[in-house]
């Protein structure tokens, strides 16, 4: 970080931040080498481009209009039709983001994804399909992400886009896009990030637990797959997500219940976890600080019990953790009567504190600064 430069000194300013730019490229020089060629000079004016580019959407054309010796032409085949792989590439951002972050107090690698909006229907993987950042379904390619966060601090560590099944039972069109053969499948957004979060276990980057927000903690086979794993988790659910808070089988924890038993019906019924957590004396309920502010620190209510899921024949006993901010407020400032409840399931272990587990649920909010600063800054 440092001072905006006077007139005077603006010009050596700018040549300064140049140098670092290019000394930053040269790290990633390796990943735009083909057998017989080098596309170096044209990333180079393609991330100038996007520094310098402030106006508008930062596209190549106006890119051409803010960067002296842009050559359009060149820059474009590069980005369009260049043979690199940016699989090697990623794989490189991840580490680093683990040099940065992982290993780091309580780390995280906090699933979610992000809409970008479109007006053609040529860009690969573009539908109609709902779009989180403006709360409706539109025109748009979704990416599913990971981050990387320890305390209030994260860096994205993986994109991958989703491509849906319009696209993926359309050879013709996914040809037609450059799409590799081998890219022409589909897989609904858990799956993606399944594959995102073995993948980075793989390269061995280090995070303590996975969060995600509801759109992925509602699907109970991405949880016990996770589970399965030996990740730990903190998933938020739907508030009709349905848990047993006794044993909905009466055999041994571990045991498969006996095919009269999975024909009969459960000992006991479950629950919606909204009904669940209205059910709870007000004694149940703690206050957590979570974060610093400007105007002082964040506090969030919370309650945690053990409770019962299914899989398949399988009765595991989990974590339910609610929480909400009783001084939330609307987007026009003014209180809410009724503070917006988030509910969550987690694997970890009983042992494990509560507190943590919720400091972990409210935590994945800090990767929306991720998406931001990416869109707004570089171009993403």
């Amino acid at each position: 970080l440092h001072n905006q430069p006077t007139p005077s000194d603006a010009s050596q300013h700018i040549v300064g931040d140049a140098s670092r730019l290019f000394a930053f490229v040269k790290n990633f020089s390796r990943f735009f080498h083909t057998r017989s060629d080098s596309n170096i000079p044209e990333i180079r004016c393609y991330l100038s481009g996007l520094m310098q580019s402030k106006r508008g959407p930062k596209n190549i054309e106006r890119m051409e209009e803010d960067v002296p010796d842009f050559n359009y032409q060149s820059v474009h085949n590069t980005i369009s039709h260049s043979p690199w792989d940016h699989r090697p590439l990623m794989d490189e951002i991840a580490i680093r983001a683990d040099g940065l972050l992982g290993g780091g107090p309580r780390c995280r690698l906090v699933v979610d994804d992000s809409g970008f909006q479109k007006k053609g229907d040529h860009s690969v993987g573009v539908a109609r399909q709902y779009i989180g950042r403006l709360g409706k379904v539109e025109n748009c390619q979704i990416a599913v992400c990971t981050s990387l966060a320890s305390g209030q601090q994260s860096t994205l560590s993986d994109i991958r886009l989703y491509l849906p099944e319009a696209w993926a039972n359309d050879p013709g069109r996914c040809a037609k896009a450059g799409i590799p053969a081998g890219q022409q499948r589909f897989l609904t957004k858990p799956e993606i990030a399944l594959e995102s979060v073995r993948h980075q276990r793989k390269l061995g980057v280090r995070f303590d637990c996975v969060s995600m927000d509801g759109g992925y903690g509602s699907d109970t086979g991405f949880l016990h797959a996770l589970d399965g794993d030996g990740e730990t988790f903190v998933a938020e659910v739907h508030c009709d997500q349905r848990v047993w808070t006794e044993a909905p089988w009466p055999h041994r924890q571990g045991q498969r219940p006996s095919k009269r038993l999975l024909h009969a019906k459960a000992s006991h019924p479950s629950q919606r976890v909204d009904a669940l957590a209205a059910e709870l004396p007000d004694t149940d309920w703690q206050r957590l600080k979570v974060r610093d502010s400007d105007q002082g620190w964040v506090e969030v209510s919370y309650l945690a019990q053990r409770i019962w899921v299914m899989e398949g024949e399988r009765q595991k006993i989990w974590w339910l953790l609610v929480w909400e901010n009783p001084d939330e407020r609307s987007n026009n400032g003014t209180p809410l009567k009724a503070p917006r409840r988030h509910y969550a399931l987690s694997n970890a272990a009983a042992d494990e504190y509560p507190r943590q587990l919720v400091m972990d649920g409210v935590g994945r909010n800090v990767v929306e600064r991720n998406f931001r600063d990416s869109k707004s800054e570089v171009g993403m």
